[in-house]
């Protein structure tokens, strides 16, 4: 279900990241082969910025698009426990 909710409201490559997540990466080999930044490149930009902005409640630059992006799938792949909160419209 994690899955799926991180899949719809960033739009990104599903298969990559289930690959990546099912390989036990950690921290430190998460991006081994560029693997992570591939995946990140996948995501559509327009709508994790809406994500960002809907659960910050206020305008997200791109910067801080990117930034979050990644900090949310680094939690995501890392540790099993993670819940993706859905955006509340």
């Amino acid at each position: 279900a994690q899955l799926a909710k991180i899949t719809a409201l960033l739009v990104l490559d599903e298969n990559k990241l289930i690959v990546l997540k099912n390989t036990g990466v950690s921290e430190a080999n998460i991006n081994e082969f560029g693997r992570f930044d591939t995946l990140k490149n996948s995501v559509d930009e327009a709508k994790a910025k809406a994500y960002f902005e809907e659960q910050a409640g206020e305008t997200v630059s791109p910067f801080q698009v990117k930034l979050r992006t990644d900090s949310l799938l680094r939690k995501f792949i890392i540790f099993d426990d993670f819940d993706v909160k859905e955006v509340i419209s």
